[in-house]
């Protein structure tokens, strides 16, 4: 799997994410979705096909904190993805171009 196939597959995890978070589902509805194999288990599968770890801090007070923990852990390990896949072959990822200099 390349890792563009990867990002376009976390992406669509994001989008269903932010769609559960931002939805009138009661918190244990949406923890149950979240931390389901649909989202949180394809998450570490993805990103053990990557060179970025995916962890995030478990706050283990609510559903809804636990939740929001998770959501933005992918955010941002998503946006550090992003930033290692060629936005155009010929120049390399944002790291390689930043390596380069």
């Amino acid at each position: 799997m390349k890792q563009s196939e990867i990002l376009s597959d976390l992406l669509n995890i994001q989008s269903v994410c932010q769609e559960i978070m931002e939805s009138n589902l009661n918190e244990e509805t949406k923890y149950d979705m979240i931390f389901s194999e649909k989202i949180s288990r394809q998450v570490y599968v993805l990103f053990n096909k990557t060179a970025i770890h995916f962890e995030y801090y478990d706050p283990d007070s609510s559903y809804t904190e636990d939740c929001q923990a998770f959501y933005n852990a992918l955010v941002q390990h998503i946006v550090m993805l992003e930033n290692t896949i060629p936005i155009n072959p010929e120049h390399g990822s944002l790291l390689d171009r930043f390596n380069s200099l």
